[in-house]
């Protein structure tokens, strides 16, 4: 398929998601849009988003999960949770707050894995000399100031700077683009499948 969406709602955008279950797309806003725009996939040209979800905060990245229709919004301290088809100034469901010891602030929802809920997080680590960054993990249900259920960093990781996360259920694989590293780093994690 392609899908050429040239919205003038559109503000620099910097992220998309796909949700091929019900044929959508979302564009987080950037540069003081607090906003989320969805769009049908099969939308061409300068077309009006279907929906425009107000957030209180400029979003990082947005994940879904379209197994249990919920959006998952990084960003500040923690992620926000809504229905998938939230629009408006629809609040959200669920908060995920990073405890402030374990970081600063998410800065990017990587992925969710629909099979199972968990949502894959990049973290702004606190650290001495620098940063220790991290991918948390999260369930779709967690609420509140709840640490994350994994967290895959540290030294013996070699995960420096991640920028991306990749799944691969069907080998029980996480793979992470680090920036530091100039690598794509594979972890076989079982647990988390």
């Amino acid at each position: 398929w392609s899908s050429d969406v040239c919205s003038s709602d559109l503000n620099n955008p910097h992220a998309i998601t796909v949700d091929p279950v019900h044929g959508e797309i979302f564009v987080p806003g950037r540069a003081n849009d607090h906003r989320i725009l969805v769009f049908k996939r099969e939308h061409q040209g300068d077309v009006e988003p279907i929906r425009i979800l107000n957030l209180p905060d400029e979003p990082q990245r947005v994940g879904v999960d379209p197994v249990r229709n919920v959006i998952a919004v990084s960003g500040g301290p923690g992620l926000l949770l809504y229905n998938r088809t939230a629009s408006g100034d629809d609040k959200p469901i669920r908060e995920i707050i990073i405890p402030k010891s374990m970081g600063k602030r998410s800065t990017g929802l990587m992925a969710i894995n629909p099979e199972n809920g968990m949502i894959f997080v990049k973290v702004d680590g606190e650290g001495r000399h620098e940063p220790q960054d991290f991918i948390g993990v999260w369930s779709v249900n967690d609420n509140g100031d709840v640490p994350p259920r994994w967290r895959i960093g540290g030294p013996s990781t070699m995960i420096k700077k991640p920028r991306g996360v990749a799944l691969n259920p069907a080998r029980k694989e996480i793979l992470v683009a680090d920036m530091r590293q100039n690598a794509v780093l594979t972890f076989f994690f079982p647990e988390i499948f």
